[in-house]
C-alpha cells in the first residue's frame, strides 16, 4: 500500500482463496476455526477469564502459574504493604505456534500487530460496497493515500458459541496485539474495525471467532 512501514498485506483472509471470500474464524491465539467460541471452548483458559494460562499478565510481586492460579511468592507474603511493581506480560504479541496466518499459510505470513492495523486504517480513505465488483458481497474498500492502490475487507461478521453475530456493515479482524491499555486485564486485543464512518483500531474479547488477514513477515 505504499504506506511509511512497507507492510505487505495479502489480497484475501486465512482460509480464504478470494478476497470476496470470508475465510475462517478464529479465537485470537488459537489456529483452527470450531463450533463454539467462548471461554469455556478456549484453548488458552481453564474455564473464565480469572484463569487464563497464556497472554496474561504477570506481575512481579504477585507471580501466576502457568495453570493461571494466582500463586503468591515469599516475598510479597513477608511485604504485604509493598506496592506492587507495574505490570507485564508473558507475550503481548502472538507467537508463531499461536499465529492462525503462521500455522496455516506458513511461516513467511503473520497476523498483523495493532501498529500495522492502526497505520492500515490512517493510511487508507474508505468506503463501504454493498456489491463488491458485482459479487453480491459487501465490505470495505481502502484506497491507499500514498500510491492509490486499493485493498478489500469482506464483512464477515463475529461468532461468539455457535452463534454468527455483527452489524451487515462491521468489519472486524484480528492483530496479534494484546490490549495493553486494559493493565492487567488482559482478555482483550486489538483488531482492526471498519464500521460506517469509523476506520481504526479496536479491543474486543479474545474469545470471539474473527476473520484474520495476513501480511508479510519482516
Amino acid at each position: 500500500m505504499g504506506l511509511q512501514r512497507a507492510t505487505l498485506w495479502t489480497t484475501c483472509n486465512v482460509g480464504a482463496s478470494k478476497s470476496i471470500e470470508s475465510g475462517d474464524h478464529f479465537a485470537r491465539g488459537e489456529v483452527a476455526p470450531k463450533k463454539d467460541y467462548s471461554w469455556q471452548s478456549y484453548k488458552w483458559c481453564v474455564f473464565e477469564t480469572d484463569s487464563l494460562t497464556k497472554y496474561v499478565c504477570r506481575d512481579t510481586m504477585f507471580k501466576k502459574e502457568r495453570f493461571g492460579l494466582d500463586v503468591y511468592d515469599l516475598q510479597s507474603l513477608l511485604n504485604p504493604s509493598e506496592k506492587r511493581t507495574e505490570c507485564c506480560y508473558d507475550y503481548d504479541e502472538l507467537q508463531t505456534e499461536d499465529d492462525a496466518a503462521s500455522v496455516n499459510w506458513g511461516c513467511l505470513w503473520k497476523t498483523p500487530t495493532a501498529t500495522e492495523v492502526k497505520e492500515l486504517a490512517d493510511g487508507c480513505a474508505w468506503t463501504f460496497s454493498k456489491n463488491y465488483r458485482d459479487s453480491g458481497i459487501a465490505g470495505y474498500i481502502g484506497v491507499s493515500k500514498v500510491n492509490g492502490n486499493t485493498i478489500f475487507f469482506p464483512v464477515t461478521g463475529e461468532k461468539t458459541y455457535d452463534i454468527s453475530i455483527g452489524s451487515s456493515r462491521c468489519c472486524s479482524y484480528w492483530s496479534s496485539s494484546l490490549d495493553s491499555d486494559l493493565g492487567s486485564h488482559s482478555t482483550s486485543a486489538y483488531i482492526l474495525l471498519l464500521y460506517d464512518d469509523y476506520f481504526d483500531r479496536y479491543s474486543l474479547s479474545r474469545d470471539v471467532g474473527l476473520s484474520v488477514r495476513a501480511v508479510v513477515k519482516r
